[in-house]
């Protein structure tokens, strides 16, 4: 098989597996797999007629790679919208549930404050005694 050590870097890199490059951190185009099979940026060039069936698939699997990134990275960025969502939502429940509960701590003292005042004014008769 011609380009052999291309075809292998390629599939390195298919498989976020390379040996030379940065794990995930690279676009599968002609300059990195000229890198992963350890020859310089820009060795595989359109110019050059053996490399048109490299470059062919170079683009094909570059597309399919780069867009499952891009689509990784849409939903994720997806996810933590909703749960930045979920997060504004749950905050406004807590603050309408902490709010009721301080008009009820209200109410509470407002009603003990009225027993208290009714019996100082021997209004209020206690069962128990």
């Amino acid at each position: 098989m011609q380009h052999k050590d291309y075809y292998d870097a390629l599939e390195r890199l298919r498989s976020n597996q390379p040996e030379l490059l940065v794990k995930g951190s690279y676009k599968i185009n002609q300059d990195t797999v000229a890198l992963e099979a350890g020859r310089n940026r820009g060795a595989i060039k359109p110019s050059r007629s053996q490399f048109i069936k490299l470059i062919d698939d170079i683009n094909r699997v570059g597309h399919e790679y780069n867009n499952k990134a891009l689509n990784k990275i849409n939903k994720i960025q997806a996810s933590a919208d909703r749960y930045r969502s979920n997060g504004d939502d749950l905050r406004e429940k807590y603050l309408a549930a902490l709010n009721r509960e301080m008009m009820l701590v209200r109410r509470v003292r407002d009603l003990e404050m009225k027993v208290i005042e009714l019996e100082t004014e021997k209004k209020v008769v206690h069962i128990r005694d």
